[in-house]
C-alpha cells in the first residue's frame, strides 16, 4: 500500500472500527481537515453530518459513550467506503489522481 494514500486507507481503517459516534467524527474530521482531496471532503461531510445527528440523538437517549459499528452497506457511509476503496486500488499515485482532476495530463498524452 503506497504510503501516499495513507488518508483513503485511515478512513477504511475508521470506519471499520467500533466507536461512538463523537470518536468516529473526531478522526473523519481530522482527515477531511488534512487532505488535499476535495473530492474526499464532500463524500465526507454527509457522513461527519450522519455522525453528528447520531451524536445528538444519543445524547438525548442518554447513551452517548455507547460504542458501536458503522453500517458502510448504507448511505452515506456506503458512498465513502466505495470511493476510498477505489482510490485504494488505483495503481496511480494520489498527486496524479488529483492532477488529472485539475485538468493535468501525463506527457505525450492529449
Amino acid at each position: 500500500m503506497s504510503a501516499d494514500k495513507k488518508d483513503y486507507l485511515a478512513v477504511i481503517e475508521t470506519v471499520n472500527g467500533i466507536r461512538t459516534a463523537a470518536q468516529f467524527h473526531e478522526r473523519l474530521n481530522k482527515i477531511a481537515v488534512s487532505t488535499e482531496d476535495e473530492q474526499l471532503r464532500r463524500v465526507l461531510n454527509p457522513v461527519m453530518q450522519a455522525l453528528r445527528n447520531a451524536h445528538n440523538q444519543a445524547m438525548l437517549s442518554k447513551v452517548a459513550g455507547k460504542k458501536f459499528a458503522l453500517k458502510f452497506q448504507v448511505e452515506p457511509f456506503a458512498g465513502l467506503v466505495k470511493y476510498c476503496t477505489q482510490l485504494l486500488a488505483s495503481q496511480k499515485p494520489t498527486w496524479q489522481i488529483l492532477a488529472e482532476r485539475h485538468g493535468w495530463r501525463p506527457p505525450g498524452k492529449s
